[in-house]
């Protein structure tokens, strides 16, 4: 589904995204969801006019029974982080 030319870094730790999806609205405008399994962090990039304009990153705990790790769903586990403002092209 998605090419290893692909891979993106983690905003956090450096590592690579495993890349989950990518919502296009159209050229320049989409959301992309991606996970890292160093920090174990879910992130969703809103992409605008071709650029990352904020993101959302939420916790991901490990479940014993599942044997996975899955998206908290405690509001308090989730913070937004603005990244592209007007005169701020990052």
């Amino acid at each position: 589904m998605f090419d290893d030319n692909y891979k993106k870094k983690c905003p956090l730790c450096g590592e690579k995204l495993d890349c989950d999806d990518i919502d296009y609205n159209f050229e320049g405008n989409q959301d992309e969801y991606s996970t890292c399994s160093h920090c174990h962090t879910s992130f969703q990039f809103y992409i605008r006019y071709g650029h990352v304009w904020k993101y959302d990153k939420t916790k991901m705990y490990f479940d014993e029974k599942d044997q996975e790790w899955y998206c908290s769903e405690d509001p308090k586990d989730t913070e937004t982080v603005y990244v592209y403002k007007k005169g701020n092209k990052q």
